[in-house]
């Protein structure tokens, strides 16, 4: 049986008590859901968009559904959220009912204004690349602007419709 030094312990124990302290200070998918979570309609140009923001059933994950059709409940596009803590970033993979696909990244919010960065790949083929800001000016709308690499930049905005 081998006995390690008492030093060489203690640094061992030190180290996996920060490991679990910095782990339990990890940010959660609930961040994002504190932001955004509910129901939202969205002005995309002159067309209001239902957007419906929660907890993924039995998951960590926040969901996010886009373009509900009220009639029906079926969505556009169903994204998923959450933070990665390996990679150290939040993640938005957002799947279109078209055969488009996202998947964004972002670093820790700033008062409310989570950053996200491309890439997005259209169905029709390429890759588009850019930013997209998602910004909670009160605890009712929500200010996203869309600023692609190349082309011209778009803003819309989305009032909360219920919890």
């Amino acid at each position: 049986m081998t006995y390690w030094p008492k030093a060489v312990t203690r640094v061992a124990i030190a180290t996996a008590l920060l490991a679990v302290a910095l782990g339990a200070s990890e940010p959660s998918a609930s961040s994002f859901l504190q932001d955004f979570g509910g129901s939202w309609t969205c002005m995309e140009g002159t067309q209001p968009v239902r957007w419906v923001i929660a907890r993924a059933p039995n998951s960590r994950w926040v969901e996010v559904q886009w373009g509900v059709d009220p009639a029906t409940g079926i969505a556009n596009g169903t994204a998923f959220v959450g933070y990665v803590a390996d990679l150290r970033e939040w993640i938005y993979r957002d799947f279109h009912g078209d055969g488009a696909y996202s998947e964004l990244h972002a670093s820790q919010p700033v008062n409310h204004t989570w950053t996200w960065y491309d890439p997005y790949y259209p169905y029709a083929g390429g890759v588009l690349r850019g930013r997209v800001i998602w910004r909670l000016t009160d605890a009712k709308h929500i200010a996203r602007t869309f600023l692609p690499e190349h082309g011209v930049a778009t803003d819309d905005v989305c009032a909360k419709t219920s919890p």
